[in-house]
């Protein structure tokens, strides 16, 4: 069994002021008329920018990481530094609660890990190439050939995804996009995608993970009742019909807007200071 050890670090306590990572987030509310207020969050050299709107609280974890002998993708990981992002206490662990945060990993690092090592060269090959990140539907979620690169390994297969484009700010460059991780044929619901931003470092060191779970205002909030096998032979013109409702939705359409999730991540910054 891989041994993990998890050292938890929040914001609110004085403490993280000695750690370089940026004061206690503000609790008291902000008047509606006001912008919400902007925190500088940085720790062991890795840094961004986070608005109130999307969080008012960080949690950061250094997590150890599996032994490569241990290996078995999905189920175990390599090392990693983990930001997430909540507001209410208790701060949960996994990118996929809450308001979802940032992780990063040391490329160096990844050796062994070989759906890992997998992923960071297909994104390099992406960024090397550029080629046009075009709206896609993948009916056969088993299917990994036109998964856009996704860290960390997911259980369930990319069913559809949209709004994908590139993201360059000079200290890292990556491909940011909303996806469905589904392993059952069901219909959407606005809390079925992610925004996620898939990202390399300018001296190709660090690999940076964005995971922000969205509302969609274009699906309904619960799921709906339906017919299993009526759904399943309509299938594929509905992700169709999904992806394209989310290609012409404006990104105020989605909580929080995809404009502030771009703009956190245009912010990071790494190895300064």
């Amino acid at each position: 069994m891989s041994r993990i050890r998890t050292l938890s670090l929040t914001l609110i306590l004085a403490l993280l002021l000695a750690l370089s990572v940026a004061p206690s987030l503000a609790q008291e509310a902000t008047p509606s008329n006001l912008p919400a207020p902007v925190h500088a969050v940085r720790f062991d050299g890795f840094g961004f920018m986070l608005d109130s709107t999307i969080a008012r609280n960080v949690n950061i974890s250094q997590v150890e990481g599996a032994n490569v002998a241990d290996y078995a993708p999905g189920f175990t990981e390599p090392a990693y530094t983990q930001f997430g992002l909540y507001n209410d206490f208790p701060a949960p662990q996994s990118l996929f609660e809450a308001h979802g945060g940032l992780r990063v990993y040391d490329i160096a690092a990844l050796e062994g890990f070989t759906e890992e090592l997998a992923t960071v060269e297909r994104l390099q090959a992406l960024l090397n190439q550029r080629p046009q990140l075009v709206t896609a539907v993948m009916p056969d979620m088993s299917s990994r050939e036109s998964w856009l690169p996704f860290l960390p390994v997911a259980p369930h297969g990319q069913v559809a995804r949209a709004k994908a484009h590139y993201l360059d700010n000079g200290a890292v460059s990556g491909i940011a996009y909303l996806v469905a991780l589904q392993a059952a044929r069901e219909p959407f619901t606005a809390s079925t995608f992610v925004y996620t931003f898939q990202g390399i470092s300018a001296d190709g060191r660090t690999y940076v993970v964005g995971v922000f779970p969205v509302l969609a205002s274009v699906f309904p909030v619960e799921l709906e009742a339906f017919n299993p096998d009526e759904f399943a032979a309509q299938f594929n013109q509905y992700l169709l019909d999904s992806v394209n409702a989310l290609e012409s939705a404006e990104p105020t359409a989605f909580s929080p807007s995809l404009d502030l999730l771009d703009a956190l991540v245009l912010s990071i910054s790494i190895g300064q200071g």
